[in-house]
């Protein structure tokens, strides 16, 4: 090879020569060639320039029986996956070159994905003389480490410059790890730590001070992961406390699973060690939206599961079914809405107890299997004025009562007094006392009051009176005996 000036290194690496020796059919004896790849940068290049791609310069020495070529030459460029044989990857490049007394240079791009597998490459060179058309093949030489660059030990840069690492097909900006290769991917963000040093991962758009910020910090007053907002004052929107898991909104101090705080407010100790969720604020709302496309609807939900079986035993729940109204379930049903409701308000105001048709302001119905009273108030008062069940409206029944058995001893309304009660009243109208029908009453018979009872009929008079009538027999001398019930002494005591 004749003696030659090399041309200026700047911004370029040069690589080994390889001999090519010649293919036998060819009149080109014998042909040296070197690769040189131009990197930006290691000739103090801009480094904020554009990036150079991926394509190479190829110089080479053409010789022709001893002679440097310096004719015009067509050249094709073909790449292999192994040095004999094999197949070809991705496609041929041919190339016109006019050799200055044998030396050529050819810049070649064979893109990103013939390099992309990190696997072995040769290079062919074919030659002729320009518009010839016949080729003859110069040999195959491998491609060394250089211009596996774009490909890297496990990291690969694709035609969009899309950056894969253990992947050569990335599918955005950065991807980790393959879809379909089994393994783990993990990122590592590492520091020294302390109070000082801290490892974050910025997620901004637009401008440097519009996004978030996702910092592990030490600093107190407890270590863990915080979301913080770049937007202004680096305020951490969400904490996540790494001790105990916790998760803090509007904190960096979470005593709860989930706790959501109104910015600057000073809770305390607010909650137990084992709450779940806990709002904290100058007003704590709690918001369930839902629309009218959905089964359920907005639903909080109580379960309560066997420790050892883990199957449900309680579930409660409060709803406000698409179907209208707010309902209060329980059952052992998982879906909400399968378990029977206990009570139901309905939007203009009525509430009903084991009904949700109502037909008054608070409705209550029940199944005498279940219980055997539908209200029950019950005190310990010693008020005289003290009132169980009050009602008072304008016209109408304050009070109604009505039982709707066609047979059996049923009332109506029933009242008592403590049997040892002497003053007090069962039943006291405080005013004009009225009823259809017949005035009667039930009393227990005074003989045998654990077994029977008496009915006795009102009748009218300025004074109480028990009234009996019969038939009497007068003797000769115009006298008769008349016989009282046996009772008649002991339910008179008082006349």
């Amino acid at each position: 090879m004749p003696t030659r000036a090399r041309p200026s290194t700047a911004g370029k690496i040069w690589l080994p020569v390889a001999r090519l020796l010649s293919n036998a059919r060819s009149g080109f004896r014998a042909a040296t060639a070197a690769m040189v790849l131009c990197l930006a940068g290691l000739a103090a290049q801009d480094l904020h320039a554009a990036p150079n791609g991926s394509a190479f310069t190829y110089q080479g020495l053409l010789s022709q029986s001893g002679m440097n070529v310096v004719a015009s030459t067509d050249l094709r460029f073909t790449l292999w996956d192994m040095d004999m044989g094999g197949a070809t990857v991705g496609s041929q490049i041919v190339v016109t070159v006019m050799p200055d007394d044998g030396v050529f240079f050819a810049d070649l791009d064979f893109g990103v994905d013939p390099f992309a597998s990190n696997e072995a490459r040769w290079l062919e060179i074919e030659a002729t003389p320009s518009g010839m058309g016949t080729y003859e093949s110069l040999g195959r030489t491998p491609l060394r480490a250089t211009t596996y660059s774009l490909s890297t030990r496990g990291i690969s840069v694709d035609d969009q410059g899309n950056v894969g690492i253990r992947t050569n097909a990335p599918s955005s900006d950065l991807q980790v790890g393959s879809f379909s290769d089994g393994a783990d991917s993990r990122i590592t963000v590492a520091t020294q730590g302390g109070n000082v040093l801290r490892a974050s991962l910025s997620l901004i758009h637009g401008a440097t001070d519009n996004g978030f910020r996702i910092e592990s910090d030490e600093r107190g007053p407890t270590n863990g992961l915080h979301f913080i907002d770049m937007t202004g004052t680096d305020e951490t929107v969400m904490f996540l406390r790494n001790d105990f898991g916790l998760v803090g909104i509007g904190t960096t101090d979470p005593t709860a699973r989930l706790h959501v705080n109104e910015p600057g407010l000073a809770y305390g100790s607010a909650f137990l060690p084992n709450t779940m969720l806990g709002v904290t604020g100058a007003d704590a709302v709690l918001d369930l939206v839902s629309d009218e496309g959905g089964a359920i609807g907005s639903t909080l939900s109580w379960k309560q599961v066997d420790s050892g079986t883990i199957a449900l035993e309680e579930h409660w729940s409060l709803s406000v079914p698409t179907s209208g109204g707010f309902d209060l379930r329980y059952g052992a049903n998982p879906a909400a809405l399968s378990n029977p409701v206990v009570t139901n308000w309905l939007p203009g105001g009525s509430m009903g107890v084991g009904d949700t048709s109502h037909e008054a302001r608070f409705d209550v119905s029940f199944d005498a299997n279940d219980v055997n009273l539908g209200i029950d108030v019950e005190g310990t008062s010693a008020n005289a004025n003290t009132v169980g069940i009050s009602s008072s409206i304008g016209a109408g029944r304050a009070i109604y009562g009505e039982t709707t058995d066609t047979s059996g001893t049923n009332f109506g309304v029933f009242g008592q007094v403590n049997a040892l009660n002497t003053t007090g009243w069962g039943v006291f109208s405080n005013g004009r006392l009225g009823a259809a029908g017949t005035k009667s009453f039930c009393i227990d018979h005074p003989l045998d009051p654990a077994n029977w009872y008496l009915m006795h009929y009102s009748t009218e008079s300025p004074e109480p009176l028990n009234t009996y009538s019969g038939n009497a027999v007068f003797d000769g001398n115009g006298f008769a005996v008349v016989q009282l019930p046996d009772y008649f002494a002991s339910i008179n005591t008082d006349i």
